[in-house]
């Protein structure tokens, strides 16, 4: 298995990874089996996540 991540946005010092992809290994060969993009983010919220 392989993952890329192919983009990041600058926020209060952090660099977050806001695209990525992931892939099986078969034969010598990648299949990707996901591609994804952050669209939204919060933090460091004041209450418990549920």
């Amino acid at each position: 298995m392989t993952g890329h991540l192919s983009a990041y946005y600058q926020m209060y010092g952090l660099r977050i990874p806001t695209q990525a992809s992931a892939a099986w290994v078969i034969g010598g060969e990648e299949k990707p089996y996901a591609r994804l993009t952050l669209c939204e983010i919060e933090y460091d919220q004041p209450y418990v996540y549920s």
